[in-house]
C-alpha cells in the first residue's frame, strides 16, 4: 500500500471510530460485559490440518474453525478467560487468567473438560514437549515456568525466570525451552535496561542462561524456533528512551524489532528493525516459521498487518552490519547508519513484505497448509492470507456478530492502535502494557526536557489525581488529549480522548499471587503494624493509599526541574517496579532502605531487618 493509501486508510479508521462512538451513545446501557465481544488472544492449528482453534479471552471460550470451509464448527465454554492454548493429539491444553487459576485439558472434538490442573495463578503460553510427556506454562505474575507431567497431571517443578514471562517455544529435540520475558528487571537508571530471554533445560527443568536483549528492549510479545532448532526469533519494542521525546520521525522514540538468539551458542546474534523509513510497524506480537523453513511471519498488532520475511535470506544477513555484532552500548541507542546496524531500516530490504489485514489487532498467528491465519483481537475475526506469492488479499472468517463498541472497548482498541500515532510508530500500550509500566524512563516534554522519569502505571489514574510523576495534570480528561499530542504527535478527536479515558478508568487491580502463601500471613500482619509505626500513612492513606499530593522526599537529582513528586497509590505496587520517580529502585526494599537515607520515605532507619521485610511484604500485598 502506498503512503496515500495508508493515510486514506487511517482517515477511514478514524471516521469509523466516530461512527462507533455515536452508536455507543444511541445504544445506552450496552455495557462492557465479558461475553459481548470475541477477542482472539491465541490461535493454533490442528496437526491434521482440519481445524483451527481460537482462544477467546473476553468470551471465555474456545472457538473451532473448519479450515476448508472457513466456518465456525464449535464453541467450548470455559470457567475463565483463556490466555493460550496448545494441541496434543485429541486434546487441547488451555491456560487461563487470574480469574480462574487453572490449566484445562479439553477434548478437542466435544469440548468436554477432562482435567483441571490447579495452579492458583494466572498462566499463559502453554508449550508441549514434542514427545507429549511434559507441559510447560508461564506463570506471568510469579515469574516462573511451571512444568507438568501430562500423563498424571502432576506438577513436576517450577523454574524461576525473569520478569513477566509472556511467550515460550521449545526446540525440536526437546533440549531447550526458550521463554520471552516481556519486561526488564533493571533499575531504569542502569546503563543497560532491557528485557531478557530465559533458556531452560527442558529435560532437567533447570535454568541454563538469561540472554539480555539490546538496550531499550521492552514489550516482548512473541517467540518461535525454527524447525532446524538453531535460532529463536523474538519480537519486541526497541525504545530510544535516552533521548528527549521531541519528535517521532524515523523511529526517534520507538522502533519495532525482531531479535535472533543463536541456540548453539546461547547468545544474542542480531536484531532487525521491522519498520520502514517514515512508517512504523508498531507492536510486533506473534511470530511463526513456516514448516518448509521458507518464511518467517510476524503479526504487527498496532498497524493491523502481518510481515512476511524470506527466512533463508534473513539468516544469511545475521551479523552483516556496520556495527559490531552483540548488544549495543547506551551511546549507540540512536544511530541511523545508512549501511546497516541495529537501528538501520534497510537490512530487510528485498526480503520483507508487509501485508494489510481487514480486521483490527492481530496478535497470535498460525500457519496451516499454504496460508497464514491471524486472530484479530478487536474485530472478532480470523484473517488469512496466502503464505507465498504476491497476493495480499486478506480473507475474513467472522467469529461472531460483534455488538456496538462500548466506550471502554473503543478506548481499549485505541489504546493499542498505532494508527492514532504519527507515522504509526507506537501506541499507548507501548509504554503502558496492560495499562501498567514498561519499566523504562522517558524524557517527555510535558514538563520540560532533560529530566527523564519512569513510565507510570495508569491503574486508578482517574481516581488519584494529580497525574504524571510531577503532578502537572489535575484530571485524566485533561491529561489524555495532551499526551496524545505530545507523545503520539497527533490531534485526537474528542470521542477518541473520551473513549481512552473510559478504558483507563475501567482498569482493575490484579491481586499479588504471593499473598495467598500461608507462610507470609504472619509477616504481612506484622508489616501492617510497621506501616503505622513508620508513619507511612502520612503520605499513603485512604482507599488508594495516597494523599494525592506532591511532596519533597529527597529523591530528586541534578537533572530534575523540581524536587517534589506525586505520591503514587500503593495499590498493586507489587506489579509496577521499578520505583521512585526515575525508577532507580528495583525493589520496595531498596525504596525503604538504600534510597531513604533521611527517613523521608517512611521512618525506617530504626527498624530491624525483620521489620523491614515484614513492611515490604505488607506493601506488596496491597
Amino acid at each position: 500500500m502506498d503512503s496515500a493509501g495508508i493515510i486514506l486508510s487511517r482517515n477511514l479508521m478514524r471516521g469509523l471510530s466516530g461512527l462507533i462512538f455515536v452508536s455507543i451513545v444511541l445504544c445506552a446501557g450496552s455495557g462492557y460485559g465479558l461475553s459481548e465481544y470475541v477477542s482472539a488472544t491465541a490461535i493454533a492449528g490442528d496437526p491434521s490440518g482440519e481445524h483451527l482453534y481460537v482462544a477467546d479471552k473476553t468470551g471465555h471460550q474456545i472457538i473451532r474453525i473448519n479450515i476448508s470451509s472457513g466456518k465456525v464448527t464449535g464453541r467450548f465454554s470455559l470457567p475463565g478467560a483463556p490466555t493460550g492454548l496448545a494441541i496434543q493429539k485429541n486434546v487441547l491444553w488451555v491456560t487461563t487468567g487470574a480469574d480462574s487459576g487453572v490449566i484445562l485439558e479439553i477434548n478437542k472434538v466435544s469440548g468436554r473438560i477432562l482435567r483441571k490442573l490447579e495452579v492458583n495463578v494466572a498462566s499463559r503460553a502453554p508449550v508441549l514437549s514434542n514427545d507429549g510427556k511434559r507441559l510447560f506454562s508461564c506463570s506471568q505474575f510469579t515469574n516462573e515456568v511451571i512444568i507438568f507431567d501430562t500423563g498424571s497431571g502432576r506438577e513436576l517443578k517450577r523454574v524461576a525466570v525473569k520478569r513477566d514471562p509472556f511467550a515460550a517455544a521449545i526446540t525440536p529435540d526437546d533440549r531447550y525451552l526458550v521463554v520471552a520475558n516481556r519486561l526488564p528487571v533493571d533499575a531504569s537508571t542502569a546503563s543497560h535496561v532491557a528485557a531478557e530471554v530465559s533458556v531452560i533445560d527442558a529435560q532437567k527443568g533447570e535454568l541454563v542462561r538469561h540472554i539480555k536483549l539490546p538496550d531499550g528492549s521492552t514489550g516482548v510479545q512473541g517467540v518461535c524456533i525454527s524447525s532446524e532448532g538453531r535460532f529463536a526469533w523474538v519480537t519486541h519494542l526497541l525504545g530510544r528512551n535516552r533521548v528527549p521525546a521531541t519528535q517521532l520521525e524515523n523511529g526517534w522514540l520507538i522502533t519495532n524489532a525482531l531479535s535472533v538468539v543463536d541456540l548453539s551458542t546461547l547468545t544474542l546474534a542480531d536484531t532487525f528493525i521491522l519498520d520502514d523509513v517514515g512508517r512504523g510497524a508498531a507492536n510486533p506480537w506473534g511470530v511463526a516459521v513456516s514448516p518448509d523453513e521458507k518464511y518467517l511471519v510476524v503479526a504487527l498488532s498496532g498497524v493491523h498487518e502481518i510481515v512476511r520475511i524470506d527466512l533463508q535470506d534473513l539468516i544469511n544477513r545475521i551479523g552483516n552490519m556496520s556495527t559490531p555484532t552483540g548488544i549495543r552500548n547506551a551511546k549507540d541507542s540512536i544511530s541511523y547508519q545508512p549501511t546497516g546496524g541495529y537501528d538501520s531500516f534497510n537490512r530487510l530490504n528485498g526480503i520483507k513484505t508487509r501485508i494489510p489485514l481487514n480486521g483490527n489487532g492481530p496478535r497470535s498467528i498460525a500457519i496451516a497448509g499454504s496460508r497464514v491465519y491471524a486472530g484479530m483481537y478487536f474485530s472478532g475475526s480470523v484473517e488469512s492470507v496466502a503464505l507465498a506469492g504476491t497476493s495480499s488479499v486478506s480473507e475474513s472468517i467472522q467469529l461472531n456478530d460483534q455488538p456496538p463498541f462500548s466506550a471502554e472497548r473503543l478506548g481499549e482498541r485505541l489504546f493499542h492502535d498505532a494508527e492514532l500515532c504519527f507515522q504509526n510508530w507506537q501506541s499507548c500500550a507501548g509504554c503502558h502494557p496492560g495499562g501498567r509500566t514498561d519499566g523504562m524512563n522517558w524524557d517527555l516534554t510535558n514538563d520540560g526536557i532533560g529530566n527523564p522519569k519512569n513510565a507510570k502505571s495508569l491503574l486508578f489514574a482517574g481516581r488519584t489525581p494529580p497525574l504524571t510523576m510531577t503532578g502537572i495534570f489535575e484530571s485524566l480528561e485533561q491529561c489524555v488529549p495532551f499526551e496524545i499530542q505530545t507523545i503520539l504527535f497527533s490531534a485526537p478527536k474528542r470521542e477518541e480522548a473520551d473513549a481512552l479515558v473510559a478504558y483507563i478508568k475501567s482498569l482493575s487491580p490484579v491481586r499479588n499471587p504471593s499473598v495467598i502463601k500461608p507462610e507470609l500471613q504472619d509477616s504481612i500482619a506484622r508489616g501492617k503494624k510497621m506501616f503505622e509505626k513508620a508513619e507511612c500513612m502520612e503520605c499513603h492513606d485512604g482507599e488508594y493509599y495516597t494523599t494525592m499530593r506532591i511532596k519533597h522526599i529527597g529523591t530528586s537529582n541534578e537533572m530534575d526541574h523540581q524536587a517534589r513528586f506525586d505520591i503514587p497509590t500503593l495499590r498493586e505496587v507489587w506489579l509496577t517496579a521499578p520505583y521512585l520517580h526515575d525508577g532507580r529502585a528495583r525493589t520496595i526494599h531498596e525504596v525503604l532502605t538504600t534510597f531513604n537515607p533521611e527517613d523521608r520515605h517512611g521512618e525506617t532507619s530504626q527498624l530491624s531487618s525483620q521489620d523491614i521485610d515484614d513492611l515490604v511484604n505488607y506493601v506488596l500485598s496491597l
